[in-house]
């Protein structure tokens, strides 16, 4: 019973501190009403059980052997019985001899029934005795067990019966709290419900998903609402009423794609176009804004497909100078010793975001080491946020590994996180085992929205400028970022 209130606890209710009080005393309570039960078992069975057993044990044992010896010399009369009534009258050594060990049985036998009847006698008289003395004892342990559990409830009510009367008051006051604020449900729901995106997609692979209307290709031109994926560099449609059905893919390398506002003269509102080599898609958002958010989730997704693919014939370039001047084995030298290297960085160890240990990524621009889940978090915000790269497959500029080497996970959350509460922070800050949507909600407000930044004042951001400019100067690269970009005029 406590088992099962302790999951129920922690997997069905709230973390309410003094609900989670209130039901540990409850739980320590059946344990313990447990614990009395099963010495009440235990005792019971020594009075009664072993009691009887012993009786069936022994006496049975005896009457049973007495039946036997009881039944054998029944048999030994019936024998002299008979050779008795056999013999002839004119034989009359035979018939004394008959007569004489009939005489001797019979006495046997009439010893031996004298005996069992005897036997079966004291183990009735015996058998009373036992069964009152067991059920006196059975009922002076219902006696202790009862008084037991009265005087455990009595002092466990006297101490914690306020405690929980005072929980179920207050769990009372909010059920009631909570049935008002549902009452005003409804004003919660926009005057326009299709204003909004649909939410962060529970697959990680996703960039944006929801409902647009596609014009068909066809001579009628018609239209059609679908279930549209922004996956894998694809955009995908399916059909809302077909669960299982196989995404349509309608572009399959968004990279070659070009996004745009339909034409201004178009008969219907809220559209976009997305341009590709062959053909034009047409389609339609259910409002303004969702049209815009669509937009900037194709241009950031093509966006960082050029610059992925920038970054790779980069790579392929090195990796050709490495391939005709060095084996490659002193390329994967570098990169373990520039991974030894970063990790002896104060808060390298850890992800800057989650705190996954062992990071084998990193943000050259603002000079942290990151996990793999947080990693394609930060490539979905672009670019113009975060540059990412690996740290074991990737190789380096001397510029950004400076960079790297310069900062480290330590002294850019100080920067980052200098003003973050030190209890009940939003969004929460994400551990190794979050979801997807709680390390993307942290990163954004952390990176995008710069939400834990303390402000500074323009004097101050004067004087962290000409601090970033002299800081450029003796590390080349983006390293600067830390001071131009985080510093904000106070508002």
């Amino acid at each position: 019973m406590s088992v099962v209130i302790n999951q129920l606890c922690y997997e069905l209710l709230p973390q309410d501190p003094s609900l989670l009080l209130a039901l540990k005393s409850v739980a320590d309570v059946f344990a313990h009403t447990v614990h009395i039960f099963k010495s009440f078992i235990e005792q019971s069975h020594l009075a009664i059980a072993d009691s009887i057993n012993s009786f069936l044990k022994n006496e049975r044992l005896k009457v049973t052997e007495t039946h036997c010896h009881f039944e054998s010399l029944s048999n030994s009369l019936d024998e002299a019985l008979s050779k008795r009534a056999a013999v002839h009258r004119a034989r009359p050594t035979e018939v004394a001899d008959a007569r004489n060990a009939l005489t001797a049985v019979g006495t046997c036998f009439a010893h031996t029934a004298l005996d069992y009847v005897a036997q079966i006698n004291i183990a009735h008289a015996h058998k009373d005795h036992l069964i009152l003395d067991a059920l006196w004892s059975f009922a002076k342990e219902c006696n202790t067990f009862f008084s037991r559990g009265h005087a455990f409830f009595d002092e466990w009510t006297a101490v914690e019966s306020g405690a929980i009367a005072d929980t179920l008051s207050l769990l009372e006051s909010k059920n009631k709290y909570v049935k008002r604020k549902m009452q005003d449900r409804h004003a919660l729901v926009p005057k326009e419900v299709f204003l909004h995106p649909t939410g962060i997609s529970p697959e990680d692979d996703v960039v944006m998903e929801g409902y647009l209307f596609k014009r068909a290709t066809n001579a009628f031109k018609t239209w059609h609402r679908r279930w549209f994926q922004i996956k894998d560099n694809k955009l995908i449609y399916s059909h809302r009423s077909d669960a299982f059905e196989t995404p349509t893919v309608m572009e399959a390398d968004l990279k070659l794609c070009l996004v745009r506002p339909a034409p201004p003269n178009f008969e219907r509102t809220s559209c976009f176009e997305l341009v590709t080599p062959t053909r034009n898609h047409l389609l339609q958002a259910d409002s303004d804004t969702l049209c815009s958010a669509w937009m900037r989730a194709l241009q950031r997704t093509i966006h960082y497909l050029h610059e992925s693919d920038e970054q790779t014939v980069a790579e392929g370039a090195v990796v050709k100078f490495i391939d005709d001047g060095a084996p490659e084995s002193t390329s994967n030298l570098h990169r373990e010793s520039l991974l030894t290297e970063l990790r002896q960085i104060p808060g390298n160890e850890v992800c800057a975001d989650c705190g996954a240990s062992t990071p084998k990524w990193a943000s050259i621009n603002l000079g942290v080491l990151l996990c793999i889940e947080c990693c394609g978090i930060h490539r979905s915000f672009g670019v113009q946020v975060s540059k990412v790269r690996s740290l074991v497959m990737d190789t380096l500029e001397p510029e950004q590994r400076k960079v790297l080497l310069a900062l480290g996970n330590r002294a850019v959350n100080s920067v980052y996180l200098a003003h973050i509460p030190t209890s009940k922070v939003v969004p929460p800050r994400p551990v190794s085992t979050s979801s997807r949507a709680m390390r993307e909600a942290w990163i954004r407000a952390k990176y995008v929205e710069k939400r834990f930044v303390r402000k500074c004042s323009e004097r101050a951001r004067k004087f962290a400028v000409k601090r970033a400019e002299g800081f450029h100067r003796r590390v080349p690269g983006q390293c600067s970022f830390l001071f131009l970009y985080v510093c904000q005029p106070l508002k």
